[in-house]
């Protein structure tokens, strides 16, 4: 009796266990059908999925845009990424899946065997293993299709069951499903940017240019590439180079994002309620401002309305339920806040700061100044190390300092890497200290504790 009543136990132990990963599954799978930036989706539900698989990574392979390769993005920092391409073929496991389309369950990704029952050629690419020291033993992947025709789109590839045996039955189920998820979202995506039939999947915030016939695909490959080699932002390419119109710009934003387009005006009204507790630094920094209000909410200017929608800050921020997004071009969007806050406040030749700055190298800059004096040298410099570094697109500020006389250093994080970007004199390092702590409502007189 206490055998049959302990194996009804570890029965229902067993459902419950299912019943949990359904539900869990399930809500993943609702943010992403409503999602409409799927690579952005799955980076974000990723530490889900990993708990729910309980695996060690997840990575997200999409078509490439020769159709011959995919193409994971690696995070290399806050917001910069690298590509790792790998052809469509039976070189590697993910390629293999996008070639076959079926999917693929290994128990040791180092077994020849193992990997020859599904193909005699089929490789594991341990180049990745060697170049990170990481071991990559059980892998379960599965390709996401797009229906009705079931194009590839891409392969979603776990790695490493934590608790060191195969992917179960339950597992590959769950993967099938997420993978069936996406390319159903993607086609419910196009529909909602056509007019009712199917219309072209984007995969980039640009790419409507190429729909609208502003440029061709090449032409705007080529730009893309260009971008990406010269570090600078594409819109600047598109605008300075190729000549597309603010309007064109947008409209592909608009498209992309699924928010209207919201061109700058010159004379739109200030919205002093809705600013009032808004800094430039912060606006800037964050990429949204609100821009006016109606009986149907607050409107809200932003350059990824999806990201800052996902945040929830401005709700919290602005203490309004009913929001709208719209969508701008980058200059659009600096023109806006030159309007609401003063043309480029604060931000002058940084040779010039600096050299009022040396003049006091020797005096210590007092600390209660840089809150008393609005038009402080110190706190122009923070505006123009802020502002440059956004112009830039870095990721991250690092402010280096160093003891006694020793200079400060400040880098900026460029796609992964920290470049050198200023030195100021040690005499300033308690006042610029101090500013950064009240722009950030910290306490100033606190030196000791981490706040």
């Amino acid at each position: 009796m206490s055998t049959a009543t302990s194996s009804l136990g570890a029965v229902s132990q067993d459902q419950n266990a299912k019943l949990a990963f359904r539900k869990s599954l399930q809500s993943v799978i609702e943010r992403i059908q409503s999602a409409r930036n799927i690579e952005r989706v799955l980076q974000e539900v990723s530490p889900e999925l990993l708990q729910l698989f309980n695996a060690d990574r997840l990575t997200y392979y999409s078509v490439g845009d020769d159709k011959v390769s995919i193409v994971s993005r690696l995070k290399t920092g806050l917001h910069s990424f690298k590509d790792l391409k790998l052809p469509i073929g039976e070189h590697s496991i993910a390629g293999y899946v996008a070639l076959s389309k079926q999917v693929v369950n290994i128990k040791d990704a180092y077994d020849d065997d193992e990997l020859r029952r599904y193909s005699a050629k089929l490789r594991f690419l341990r180049e990745v293993d060697r170049r990170t020291g990481y071991r990559s033993v059980q892998m379960l992947a599965a390709p996401v299709l797009l229906p009705p025709g079931n194009d590839l789109m891409g392969v979603i590839q776990l790695i490493n069951n934590k608790s060191s045996l195969p992917f179960g039955p339950l597992a590959v189920d769950g993967l099938q499903e997420v993978c069936k998820s996406v390319g159903v979202a993607v086609a419910l995506g196009s529909r909602r940017i056509g007019d009712g039939a199917r219309g072209p999947i984007l995969k980039s915030k640009y790419e409507g240019l190429v729909v609208d016939a502003v440029m061709t695909a090449e032409q705007y490959e080529q730009l893309n590439q260009a971008a990406r080699n010269g570090n600078v932002d594409l819109e600047d390419l598109l605008v300075g180079e190729h000549k597309v119109a603010l309007p064109a710009i947008g409209a592909a934003l608009s498209k992309f994002f699924g928010v209207p387009y919201e061109a700058f005006r010159g004379d739109r009204v200030k919205p002093m309620d809705l600013i009032k507790n808004l800094p430039r630094e912060y606006v800037v920094g964050n990429g949204w401002v609100p821009f006016d209000e109606d009986k149907e909410g607050v409107k809200i200017l932003a350059l990824d309305p999806e990201r800052v929608n996902a945040s929830r800050v401005p709700q919290n921020v602005l203490g309004k339920s009913k929001i709208s997004y719209f969508v701008t071009t980058r200059k659009e969007f600096i023109q806006t806040v030159d309007l609401f806050y003063g043309a480029t406040q604060g931000v002058e030749d940084i040779g010039d700061l600096l050299a009022n700055a040396e003049e006091s190298e020797d005096e210590l800059v007092d600390v209660s100044d840089v809150s008393a004096a609005g038009d402080n040298e110190v706190v122009k410099l923070v505006n123009k190390i802020i502002y440059d570094a956004y112009q830039q697109g870095s990721s991250d500020i690092h402010i280096e300092s160093y003891p006694g006389k020793s200079k400060t250093e400040i880098r900026l994080r460029k796609d992964g890497s920290l470049v050198p970007y200023l030195e100021i004199p040690a005499t300033y390092r308690p006042a610029m200290v101090a500013r950064i702590k009240i722009m950030c409502d910290l306490d100033i007189s606190e030196r000791r504790k981490p706040q």
